[in-house]
């Protein structure tokens, strides 16, 4: 026996192909381990319509937590914690729960017979022992999440075949576990079968488990550190709760609407909207940015009618670009299909005539479908500034009357009063598409006689907004006197730096709609903000110092002016620190709607070489740490 293993292994080429078989056994052994599913997927049904994934470890990896906690000023919070039992006890045991933290947590909601709705907490258990000890003292120190009143919760204890459960006294709350998995279940409605729906969850069948259905597995494989997956699978009891609201509200309205059509057009909605669709949504924290996306998966009857009803489009008017820089504030663009949200509006209304041939007076407006019919599709909106305004406001309360002989005739002669404001400096564009229609809607009776009539002012509560229509059926508004003179005057922006030749316009050109918030310029601008408005409580105090005569008044006056002032001379080093923490957030945010079923927003953090978690968790700590300073400054 001896002698033919010796000549086996004397044999390389043997020895290679075993080699190689034992190493791929091993290799795809190891790879089935690692990519299974958590056991406590097993007790999530098929039918639940709301799930929400974890994942402990990313979040763990890329905070890198650990640094966060010697940060100086927050190592005295973490102090204070650690004086809470249970951070005692996970300090000196990091398994003293029993619970397995490398795995996913799973949250779920369940609805059954539209009655019993129940939201349900998965975890992965290491030891069912030490979870057995600690799960109720754990419960009651996080009563908040669970909504619990008592300090300490008492569950009783019982098995069942392979696996354990308890309800507390107040009958608010159960718990099922094994040596792989534990469920906690919570009633939100109905509480007639808490028990039996923890058992059930624990005996689910594997043709009844999630597992088993394919959307939530194409789901599961995208997930990121937090995923919310919705489903309306399994929703049809509430078409009958659904077509009873819609009947009193029917009812409410009018007594027009009887006709068959419309009542079998509503269940056939109705139908498709509870029907197969599903929602998912991923929060990920990756190298330089934070991105929150949410996608739709639906059937075809609903993508048909979301692609109908779909007003946008990604054709934008490039031209718009070249009258605006890139450095703003905020800047937003949509792309609007005009044939499309024409005839939704036509529809609506129809139907709300249908309801109501009055309806239209009830209305507080009614669309110009003329008016809408001058524009084109593209629009551009941008704030790039703060500019404080002399603005003209009327004062009711000193108007004069002059009364006639009788009593009856009079002569009013309007007071006004002149107050600073500080607003946001905006500029918008749209493209028109019939000049001449568009002009016969505008005011144009107060011209600005100083520029020669290029561009008219129209008042809105005594703020002036500045608007002009250029050769290129582009019209511009906006609250900037610099901004409107360079519009009207066709003077052009340094092409370096417009946006039509930054990245941005690529954006803009394959979005339907695009947008994009620069951090610490907001932060900047709010600074400026404080700054104006403790001025201005300041000159409002020494106002009313002069001018009042009580003592106790002129006391509370003058403590006030005190607080203030010390307040604006802390102010330098408040904004210092506000623009730090802004720095350290991230440049900028931005949303982009790419199709129809996408929506995503960014976060755009520091390119440091640290991950975008980390580097958002360094943020929030310094906030932690100057909370009582931002406290300082009161109005």
């Amino acid at each position: 026996m001896f002698n033919k293993i010796k000549l086996f292994f004397s044999n390389k080429k043997k020895v290679l192909i075993l080699s190689s078989f034992i190493t791929i056994c091993l290799f795809t052994t190891l790879y089935f381990y690692l990519i299974s599913n958590p056991k406590n997927l097993k007790v999530i049904p098929k039918e639940a319509q709301a799930v929400i994934v974890i994942d402990p470890v990313s979040i763990l990896q890329k905070g890198n937590f650990q640094q966060i906690l010697e940060i100086n000023g927050i190592k005295n919070i973490k102090e204070k914690s650690e004086d809470n039992e249970i951070a005692k006890k996970l300090k000196q045991d990091l398994n003293y729960t029993g619970i397995n933290i490398t795995s996913d947590i799973f949250g779920y909601l369940i609805i059954d017979n539209n009655a019993e709705v129940y939201r349900c907490l998965s975890l992965s258990i290491k030891c069912a022992d030490k979870f057995e000890k600690s799960f109720g003292f754990l419960i009651s120190q996080i009563q908040d999440v669970f909504q619990t009143e008592n300090d300490q919760l008492k569950f009783k204890i019982k098995t069942k075949k392979s696996f354990k459960y308890a309800v507390a006294d107040n009958n608010k709350i159960a718990l099922a576990w094994d040596n792989e998995k534990a469920v906690i279940v919570q009633p939100i409605l109905e509480n007639n079968f808490l028990k039996n729906k923890a058992i059930e969850l624990m005996e689910l069948k594997q043709e009844d488990q999630i597992i088993n259905s394919q959307e939530f597995n194409n789901f599961y494989d995208n997930k990121k550190e937090l995923s919310i997956w919705l489903s309306t699978e399994n929703l049809d009891g509430l078409k009958q709760q659904l077509n009873s609201i819609y009947s009193e509200f029917k009812n409410e309205i009018s007594n027009n609407i009887k006709s068959k059509k419309q009542n079998d057009d509503l269940n056939t909605f109705m139908d498709n909207v509870l029907k197969n669709n599903y929602v998912s949504m991923f929060l990920s924290f990756e190298e330089n940015y934070v991105s929150f996306k949410i996608s739709s998966s639906l059937n075809n009857s609903m993508q048909k009618l979301v692609d109908d009803y779909n007003i946008m489009n990604n054709n934008f008017n490039e031209k718009l670009l070249d009258y605006f820089p890139n450095e703003n504030i905020f800047l937003t663009t949509i792309s609007l299909n005009q044939k499309k949200y024409l005839q939704i509006i036509d529809k609506f209304f129809n139907y709300l005539e249908e309801m109501n041939p009055n309806i239209k007076g009830l209305l507080p407006f009614n669309p110009n479908n003329d008016l809408l019919n001058t524009f084109n599709e593209s629009m551009i909106f941008t704030v790039h500034g703060l500019d404080t305004l002399n603005v003209k406001r009327r004062d009711y309360k000193n108007d004069k009357y002059y009364f006639t002989d009788d009593g009856f005739d009079y002569y009013i002669e309007e007071a006004y009063t002149f107050e600073n404001i500080k607003i946001p400096k905006f500029s918008c564009a749209f493209d028109i598409k019939d000049k001449e229609k568009f002009l016969t809607y505008l005011d144009t009776s107060n011209v600005n006689k100083e520029f020669s009539n290029v561009y008219y002012t129209q008042y809105v509560d005594g703020v002036p907004f500045y608007f002009h229509l250029n050769n290129n059926n582009i019209i511009f508004i906006t609250n900037d006197t610099e901004r409107i003179v360079q519009f009207a005057s066709n003077e052009q922006i340094n092409s370096d730096s417009i946006i039509s030749n930054t990245n941005n316009a690529i954006k803009i050109k394959k979005n339907y709609l695009y947008g994009k918030l620069d951090i610490l310029n907001t932060f900047k601008t709010a600074g400026k903000y404080l700054q104006f408005s403790i001025d201005e409580n300041i000159n409002k105090i020494k106002s009313e110092l002069n001018t009042s005569s009580k003592l106790s008044d002129v006391k509370k006056l003058k403590k006030n002016l005190n607080r203030l002032k010390k307040a604006k001379n802390n102010f330098v080093y408040i904004d210092e620190e506000i623009n730090k923490f802004a720095n350290k957030i991230g440049e900028n945010i931005e949303y982009e709607f790419s199709d129809i079923n996408t929506f995503e927003i960014r976060l755009n953090t520091p390119v440091n070489g640290k991950n975008s978690l980390n580097n958002l968790s360094l943020a929030l700590a310094e906030t932690l740490i100057y909370l009582d300073t931002f406290k300082t400054i009161k109005y």
